[in-house]
């Protein structure tokens, strides 16, 4: 049946209005009492297809046979209504308070209230295909997303109709597959029977692809948008893996997620029953996220699954749109041959009676859209046994505001963001128990500033013992961080979900920062700290100067993050890598500045990228970096490179083949194997006796210890002494006879700090050590003035210990005072090498005004320096001026398009000139000779050799594009300009081949002829 005006679709549609019951639909209570025994509602016909509306509340049935949308309110246990369905392939899908309901080839949209089933809306879609499946999260306010039959994927926003194609996937939603999509709309899963699981993940504006094989039976997602459940475990929206379940062929399992909550429903048909041609037997499980919960009071939904095996084999309804798990209605439905089944399951009152534990989850679902111009209304619903929750709202636009209870209002306007994050902890008065974070979408305008909140600051003073200042901590250290230059030492505690913030000048832990995940990962710079949730996507700013919370907000990254570092005395940026098997991009390397919290564009050299973006090692081994503290530079340790920042670039320095490199405070020194490098040039030997170097925080010293069993790996062995070097000098300057970290108490634990790296360190401007031992709960804070030691020793010395600034800026005056220290003092300096106009005067204050108009990004200096006692010393460093080096680099990618342009024209000059030549007698007689015109399927190819197009040759047209006949008959035209070298001269030969084979028909030779035209060099 075709319709071809809008008034026929009106009067079609009204013609075939609802039918309801006599009475008015009307929203029932919230007070209406649950189902207490099995409620069984009677269904006129088979059902073909169900989707799940009001958060649960509604349940859509489609009675193909009757061409008409059920609808059963679960608190009234009955179907209250009916909606038409114009044909036989309608697509239907409930949000929060609407219906959608969409013919597949004639693409007229309806919209229906879900409560009153009154038709609000009647359009027609204008899509450049039919539609292949429509979805709406059962807790969405929109848009619908819709999916075509070429593989386009497109937003539908309710109430306008107005569409957006956001992506294009292949293999998404072919016939056969089974979709879902998660309650709040951000996540869509597709599934391959038996082959395939893939996702469409949206962040931020943006949908993402994933895919893994898997022989699941079913894909559902939470109701969140984080989780995947299947037949093998739970996944997350990335399809990392997260939980593994056994496998048992005797016993298949299916997960099915609840359409709000936490929860899901573990299903085990016995295979015997399910060959047979009898009701399956059926066990039941009830999960909290990826924990099994000690529930006894499941037998009610054991074997209440009657209908046969072979019949369900036959159903177009797998079992995800057979049984529905409804938390907030304290039910399962389930889907029969001829009837729904209500099965009372109050799965938070199990949980309460079944908890040992403090829990609190969040049971709302906030609406994912609101209209511009209007309010957003959400208020926030727990589930907790705990008492006072407190509702702070940690960021989002200035105009919200949060209730003590929880709600969120916030009134937008039409300068509002299109995409505006809102993150709201919930806490007790012990301390931050978790967070909510949702996007909610908005039109138009820029986004608003960021709530910014206080901490609490606390102290651990902690005691001394035998001459060691002792900070004991209250659970195992999982990971050390240090920043502020050294000053601050923060130590991850997961076990508690804190952040130990130890304050080196006062020797205490001076606060904790109170996280909400049990794997944070921690950054520190200068001025700033950062503390990442990686699960739930979120990254908190702190101020080292007051220790406040300065910024919460949702990360840039579609993915969950492995590692973030940056130098403990730099400005950032933080490098960040991606969890293993996150299925990231192939960079895996991204940078984050810190003013912005954005990704930060950077440019690769060739070399980098060959030892980071093409190698696979960070598919099967954490990614151990190591960032120089004035984070120039830094270090991966499964590739053998050490890269160098500059401004905008990353550049390849060095290749180190050796695990457990580190890297001196200005970067420009290696440490492997217990040797100092400047460079790679020096073979790497183990030496007789393991030692490993361990670079100080600041300046040029560093720690020799011996070690035992591997150089890069950590063995519990105690630390009796180490010695004390500086870069440049071959002996030690000193002998430390400090137990450093005393004998584990259990000599054969798997420690959590797997490397000496985070175990000590030497912090020379606040004259400590800093140790952790194996224990794992403490920490050990060490006096050691290197001057006084220097003095009081018998050791003749003379060597510097300051660090000059990494960079530079053009018309900025660079001044640098060396610091040297010297048994027999008199110290006397002379510059031997320095760019143009550089002094220093005699004590060691060197000084240059960097010109304006300099042109030369690195310039070497070098110092010599003298004693009382004679002896001399040479300092030697590299000042960079990156704004320059980037300079450099803009002109020559302007050098090289220009060449390329030029290149082109004199393509484009060869190719009018082979036209011209085709078109004079003596080539025309040479044309006779030729083959006939008869042109085969061939490849093309375009001018960067990465893309190609099967066609045969049809014309050359107006003397500027290439026209070629696909496979399926349609033409397609290619500019000159846009093609290989090679096909641009073949096509030329068969334009001119046609031309003469339409004038004249003689008889062509057997073997063809070479093309007359030959590429000619630019």
């Amino acid at each position: 049946m075709h319709i071809t005006s809008i008034s026929a679709l009106i009067f079609f549609w009204m013609a075939t209005a609802c039918v309801a019951d006599d009475t008015p639909v009307t929203e029932a209570s919230n007070s209406s009492p649950p189902v207490q025994d099995i409620v069984d509602v009677s269904l006129p016909s088979e059902v073909s297809q169900m989707d799940v509306g009001g958060n649960g509340r509604y349940l859509l049935l489609y009675f193909r046979e009757l061409r008409k949308i059920g609808v059963v309110d679960i608190r009234s246990q009955t179907i209250t209504g009916y909606i038409p369905a114009t044909d036989d392939q309608t697509k239907f899908a409930a949000g929060a308070s609407k219906i959608v309901v969409v013919s597949p080839e004639s693409k007229v949209i309806a919209q229906y209230d879900l409560a009153t089933l009154n038709q609000e809306k009647l359009t027609r879609l204008e899509l450049d295909a039919n539609v292949a499946f429509c979805l709406l999260g059962a807790a969405s306010n929109g848009p619908a997303i819709f999916g075509l039959e070429n593989t386009s994927v497109v937003e539908v926003a309710l109430d306008t109709f107005q569409t957006k194609k956001v992506t294009q996937v292949r293999e998404f939603f072919r016939k056969g597959y089974h979709l879902n999509i998660s309650a709040n709309g951000n996540l869509i899963t597709s599934m391959a029977p038996g082959a395939r699981i893939q996702t469409l993940a949206y962040h931020l504006g943006q949908w993402q692809a994933y895919s893994i094989r898997s022989q699941s039976a079913t894909a559902m997602p939470s109701a969140n948008g984080e989780f995947v459940y299947c037949s093998f475990g739970v996944y997350r929206h990335d399809l990392t893996k997260v939980r593994t379940e056994p496998f048992d062929p005797n016993k298949p399992v299916s997960l099915l997620a609840s359409v709000n909550g936490p929860f899901a429903l573990r299903i085990r048909p016995t295979l015997g029953d399910l060959r047979a041609d009898r009701p399956a037997t059926t066990t039941v499980d009830l999960l909290l996220e990826d924990t099994d919960l000690e529930v006894k009071e499941l037998a009610q939904l054991e074997n209440q699954f009657p209908w046969d095996a072979r019949r369900l084999q036959r159903s177009s309804l797998p079992l995800d749109k057979r049984i529905v798990f409804v938390p907030s209605e304290e039910l399962v439905a389930v889907l029969t041959e001829d009837s729904l089944k209500l099965i009372p399951l109050d799965a938070w009152r199990q949980l309460q009676d079944n908890a040992n534990d403090d829990f609190l989850f969040v049971t709302s679902t906030p609406p994912n859209s609101v209209n511009a111009g209007e309010t957003f209304d959400y208020p926030i619903l727990v589930k907790t046994n705990l008492d006072e929750l407190q509702y702070k709202l940690e960021s989002g636009p200035e105009e919200a505001e949060i209730s003590s209870d929880g709600r969120i209002t916030w009134k937008t306007s039409t300068s509002s963001n299109l995409e505006t994050p809102i993150i709201v902890s919930i806490s007790d008065e012990t301390g931050l128990l978790r967070y909510h974070s949702f996007v909610v979408r908005v039109v138009g305008g820029d986004r608003n500033g960021w709530v910014k909140t206080p901490l609490l600051v606390v102290q651990n003073q902690g005691h001394t013992e035998d001459g060691v200042h002792v900070i004991k901590l209250p659970s195992q250290i999982d990971n050390v961080t240090l920043g502020g230059g050294g000053r601050y030492v923060f130590l991850t505690l997961n076990a508690v979900r804190k952040v130990a913030v130890l304050d080196l000048s006062k020797k205490s832990v001076v606060t904790y920062l109170a996280t909400n995940e049990d794997r944070t990962v921690v950054a520190a710079g200068k001025n700033f700290a950062f503390v990442f949730s990686p699960k739930q996507g979120i990254v908190q700013r702190y101020r080292l100067d007051s220790l406040e919370l300065d910024i919460t907000k949702s990360t840039p990254f579609p993915y969950e993050i492995s590692t973030a570092q940056m130098g403990s005395d730099s400005d950032g940026p933080i490098i960040v890598t991606p969890a293993r098997q996150t299925h990231a991009r192939a960079d895996r390397i991204s940078f984050l500045d810190v003013d912005s919290l954005t990704v930060q564009d950077m440019t690769w050299d060739a070399e980098s990228r060959n030892h980071t973006l093409s190698n696979n090692s960070f598919s099967f081994v954490s990614h151990v970096l190591h960032v120089s503290a004035n984070g120039q530079a830094f270090t991966i340790d499964d590739e053998p490179a050490v890269f160098r920042l500059a401004n905008s670039q990353v550049e390849h320095y060095d290749a180190i083949r050796f695990f457990g490199k580190r890297l001196s405070a200005d970067g420009r020194y290696i440490f492997a194997g217990g040797r100092v490098m400047a460079n790679a040039k020096e073979r790497i030997e183990r030496p007789s006796d393991p030692t490993v170097a361990l670079p100080a925080v600041s300046s040029h010293y560093y720690l020799t210890i011996p070690v035992a069993g591997e150089l890069h790996m950590i063995a519990p062995c105690p630390v009796n002494q180490a010695k004390l070097h500086v870069i440049g000098t071959d002996s030690p300057l000193l002998t430390i006879q400090k137990k450093l970290i005393p004998v584990p108490s259990d000599p054969d634990q798997n420690t959590r700090l797997r490397a000496w790296h985070k175990r000590l360190w030497l912090v020379p401007i606040l004259n400590t050590i800093v140790s952790v031992p194996f224990d794992g709960d403490q920490v050990w804070l060490h006096d050691f003035d290197i001057e006084a030691e220097l003095k009081n020793s018998k050791i003749d010395f003379l060597f510097v210990d300051s660090v000059p600034p990494p960079t530079l800026e053009p018309g900025e005056t660079f001044q640098y005072s060396l610091s040297v220290q010297s048994k027999h003092g008199q110290v006397k300096c002379k510059l031997d090498s320095g760019p143009p106009g550089m002094t220093c005067t005699e004590s060691g204050t060197i000084a240059w005004h960097v010109p304006n108009d300099i042109r030369q990004p690195r310039h070497d200096v070098l110092v010599s320096i003298s004693d009382a006692s004679g002896q001399s010393v040479f300092h030697s460093f590299t000042l960079q001026i990156p704004a320059v080096q980037s300079t450099m680099a803009e002109m020559q990618t302007t050098a090289a398009a220009s060449e390329k342009e030029r290149a082109q024209e004199a393509k484009i000059a060869a190719l009018s000139q082979a036209l011209k030549i085709a078109q004079t007698p003596v080539f025309q007689r040479r044309l006779l000779e030729t083959p006939a015109f008869n042109p085969t399927m061939k490849s093309w190819t375009d001018v960067s050799e990465k893309h190609t197009v099967s066609g045969v040759f049809v014309e050359i047209r107006d003397k500027s594009q290439v026209v070629i006949r696909t496979r399926d008959g349609r033409e397609l035209a290619i500019a000159l300009n846009k093609l290989k070298t090679t096909d641009l001269y073949e096509a030329v030969r068969l334009d001119v081949l046609k031309e003469a084979a339409s004038g004249r028909a003689r008889n062509p030779r057997a073997t063809p002829s070479e093309s007359p035209f030959q590429p000619v060099k630019p």
